[in-house]
């Protein structure tokens, strides 16, 4: 399971980190939020067989 962690950078800014992923099936990449990867993994759609973590980023 992937995680997500909202990063406070200072003078009242806040970071959030993006995962960006690629389908395997179909090659598409695709970036998610928290929200986005919370929903997928617990109903069990974002699975290592899927999906392939490429990298985080942070906005």
């Amino acid at each position: 399971m992937f995680l997500l962690r909202l990063v406070h950078g200072g003078k009242g800014k806040v970071k959030i980190k993006m995962f960006v992923v690629r389908n395997k099936k179909t090659g598409k990449i695709e970036k998610w939020t928290v929200t986005t990867m919370t929903l997928l993994t617990s109903r069990g759609e974002a699975t290592s067989d899927k999906y392939e973590l490429l990298r985080v980023e942070e906005i």
